[in-house]
């Protein structure tokens, strides 16, 4: 089971601590045994000076002195040799007190949603650069149109609608509605042509166009056979809108205009 992202960030200061913990008890332990070390030494060290000073300031060590010096031994009983031990030198062990290793758990899950922060941001930046890349060829596409006098621009529309009525054998239906409805049915197709949507989407996927004409064929075929009833409308609507989205990527107005030519035509 994968571990969710939300989970991530505890279960990243919860392991830096265990972490810290053992680090810190790893210097503590060196420390003291450091320590320890360096005021066995400091005692050693001491001890041995403090037998040194013991050795040189013995009795028969004086009596040599005086004699290697010319002096009468006799001498050490007037006071020349009154030296007594001297106390072992007390240490001064210098305490060692490293930091450490730590490690900040808290920077790691900054950065790591600072990461994910920086993917998120490309990946919009690429997905509005496809936008815009889509939107400059429709543009460049479509600049004739643009160029050209409004009538000769709706004459294409009206080609285009044509040949879409044609495609989609649309005409069987003339002889079945009334007159104004089916007057009213080319407006709607043609009005659904003419939009940007359908120009950006279906002007450049002809595979895609292809396709959803044919699936609005096979529907206005079923309806002048009598093969689709009215009287379950709610269920056909949900059917075709769901169809046409998958040719059309679910584009919103443009799903809702083609599934209203087709209710259109059903409730004849």
């Amino acid at each position: 089971m994968p571990l969710p992202a939300a989970a991530l960030p505890a279960l990243i200061t919860a392991g830096t601590s265990v972490v810290n913990a053992i680090s810190q008890g790893a210097t503590n332990r060196k420390t003291r045994e450091w320590n320890e070390a360096m005021y066995q030494k400091q005692r050693t060290d001491a001890l041995a000076d403090w037998a040194r000073t013991n050795e040189y300031n013995a009795p028969l060590q004086q009596m040599a002195r005086f004699k290697e010096a010319g002096l009468s031994p006799h001498l050490i009983y007037g006071g020349g040799a009154n030296s007594i031990s001297q106390p072992v030198r007390s240490t001064d062990t210098k305490s060692w007190s490293p930091n450490a290793p730590q490690i900040d758990g808290g920077q790691i899950v900054s950065q790591y949603f600072g990461v994910q922060q920086q993917q998120n941001a490309l990946e919009i930046q690429k997905q509005q650069i496809a936008g815009l890349k889509l939107d400059n060829e429709y543009k460049d596409q479509t600049l004739p149109d643009r160029t050209q006098t409004p009538a000769l621009s709706n004459q294409r529309v009206k080609e285009q609608t044509s040949k879409f009525i044609e495609d989609i054998n649309m005409s069987k239906l003339s002889q079945q509605m009334y007159g104004p409805k089916y007057k009213l049915l080319e407006e709607q197709i043609e009005s659904t042509i003419a939009s940007r949507q359908y120009q950006i989407l279906m002007g450049n996927n002809v595979k895609a166009e292809t396709a959803l004409k044919g699936f609005m064929a096979q529907q206005i075929q079923a309806i002048t056979a009598g093969q689709i009833s009215k009287n379950n409308i709610l269920a056909i609507e949900a059917k075709w809108k769901k169809q046409i989205d998958d040719y059309v990527g679910a584009a919103g107005p443009l799903s809702s205009s083609l599934l209203k030519i087709l209710v259109s035509a059903l409730v004849k």
